[in-house]
């Protein structure tokens, strides 16, 4: 905070038979910052009150300026010119009590006042004083004579001392001028009047207050520079660091060229059986009705299953091991089909694009891939669930949610839902599980550690999540799901990580895993 020192200038206000008082006073005060520096040619605002009695009592007026400070960090002011808050200045009885003046400052210009000083008024301004405390008694009335002599101008009053190793302090106020005397009666006629009495000599000026204390004077020039000390001997070699995090996955290589896949019809025109390709047909009636005539050792068609069941072993004898020769050619088709699948479902999942962090997928925007299986990772909600929802639904227990690392919160958030209700979505857990972004219903509140690797990647989230619709972060903190006590669980933010209590409102941001 800024310190401010007030000077209080010399007041004094001229005051004549033909003048009306001035209503206001001068005012000077010198402002510095907290490193004792000047604030120097910049505006202030300031309230100024009138306190009488004590400097704790009531203000008669009030109102407020906004001056500018001077190259030396010097304000002056009027007091009585400035927007009138409450009070009239021109209907205080100086004579009548003990006044101080309260000054509150606000350095930025403002109205925000944070610094406050309260300082008596040791002597009534004169010109003020004089207005309610009469005026000079006049000289008395003579017969008809020459107009009485003008009552002898007041002595101006002192300058100011010069400020200490600084500016000039400002130079007192002239004192006010004495009244002027009243004219001679006109004499009698004949006869000359005796010459009016002169007008008392007006009281001599008030010395005006010391001028404020000069600027401070620069700073001295730095001493030279030591000698360099000896070195030191090398200190020995500390233990290796920890291996750092791992470094973001590169881009997926490019798509291999699809293959050429070979069109296969299967067809069946009773009682034929033929299966063509490109390489031509094969007639398999042969392998539905063999030489023996013996269904119960042949592949059946769809009737003859239907008119002869299907007991065990009655149609394709020992299926795993088969000793027919029919059964073990069916098998042998049956399970080059299914390796036709499989190869089919290997070649899918190549043509499709490793995922990579930041990338916009599975419902939410990804921000960790598992290391030993790239195919697999996290991602995180475009948006926020809630900005103020406490951890627990209102009672501090253990739940039992102690899961930290990467892999633990989906476990983390089922104990806590069990632990204080399924149904409910007013804490932080159950409205994670409740959210439904994406077409995705799995999603839940992550663990310490899941929640430190969004904030790691936080810039790279921010961008995919505004770029679909999404918000960027909020800067307070989010909830984990990792538990440290009945009390506390573990928070993060994106620029550094804590606990919190559970009754705290914080942020939530739902993951899933793909």
């Amino acid at each position: 905070m800024k310190k401010f020192y007030t000077i209080l200038a010399a007041v004094l206000l001229t005051l004549s038979t033909f003048a009306q008082t001035p209503e206001k006073m001068s005012y000077q005060a010198v402002v510095r910052d907290s490193g004792d520096n000047l604030v120097a040619n910049q505006p202030i605002g300031m309230q100024i009150s009138i306190l009488q009695t004590t400097a704790t009592g009531t203000a008669v007026y009030v109102e407020t300026q906004t001056p500018t400070t001077n190259i030396n960090g010097l304000v002056t002011l009027e007091i009585g010119t400035g927007s009138v808050v409450s009070g009239d200045f021109a209907t205080i009885d100086w004579s009548a009590d003990t006044y101080f003046i309260k000054t509150e400052t606000d350095p930025t210009g403002g109205s925000s006042y944070t610094i406050t000083g309260t300082s008596q008024l040791m002597s009534v301004p004169y010109a003020l004083y004089a207005k309610t405390s009469g005026s000079s008694t006049p000289g008395p009335t003579g017969p008809q004579g020459p107009s009485g002599n003008d009552g002898a101008d007041g002595s101006d009053g002192a300058d100011g001392t010069n400020g200490l190793d600084g500016a000039t302090g400002a130079t007192g106020s002239t004192g006010p001028q004495g009244a002027q005397g009243p004219a001679g009666n006109d004499g009698a006629d004949g006869s000359d009047g005796a010459d009016g009495t002169n007008g008392l000599d007006g009281a001599t000026g008030a010395t005006g207050s010391t001028g404020p204390q000069g600027a401070q004077g620069p700073t001295g020039n730095d001493g030279a520079d030591g000698a360099d000390g000896a070195a030191g001997t090398d200190g020995t070699d500390g233990a290796t660091g920890a291996t750092g995090l791992q470094g973001l996955q590169g881009p997926a290589g490019n798509d291999g060229a699809d293959g050429v896949g070979i069109a296969q019809t299967l067809s069946f025109t009773s009682p034929n059986l033929t299966l063509s390709d490109s390489g031509g047909t094969v007639d398999l009636t042969s392998l539905i009705n063999d030489a023996d005539s013996d269904i119960s050792n042949e592949i059946q068609n769809l009737s003859e299953v239907l008119t002869e069941g299907n007991t065990a072993d009655a149609q394709i004898k020992n299926v795993t091991d088969p000793t027919d020769a029919q059964d073990a050619a069916t098998k042998a088709y049956v399970d080059a089909l299914q390796a036709q699948i499989a190869a089919l479902d290997a070649r899918i999942i190549a043509l499709e694009p490793l995922p990579t962090i930041g990338e916009f997928r599975y419902g939410g925007v990804v921000f960790w891939i598992d290391p030993t299986d790239n195919t697999h990772g996290l991602v995180c909600a475009i948006a926020d669930q809630s900005s103020a929802i406490q951890w627990s639904n209102g009672s501090y227990i253990v739940t039992g949610a102690t899961g930290v690392a990467i892999g633990t919160g989906a476990a983390n958030t089922a104990t806590i839902i069990t632990a204080q209700g399924a149904t409910e979505t007013n804490y932080a857990a159950g409205l994670a599980k409740a959210y439904t972004g994406g077409g995705f219903n799995d999603w839940f509140l992550p663990s310490d550690d899941e929640l430190k690797e969004i904030f790691l990647n936080g810039a790279a989230i921010e961008a995919t999540a505004t770029a679909n619709g999404g918000a960027v972060f909020n800067t307070t903190f989010y909830w984990s799901s990792t538990e440290v006590n009945f009390e506390k669980a573990e928070t993060s933010k994106l620029t550094n990580n804590g606990s919190a209590a559970k009754g705290w409102g914080y942020n939530v941001r739902a993951v899933r895993a793909f």
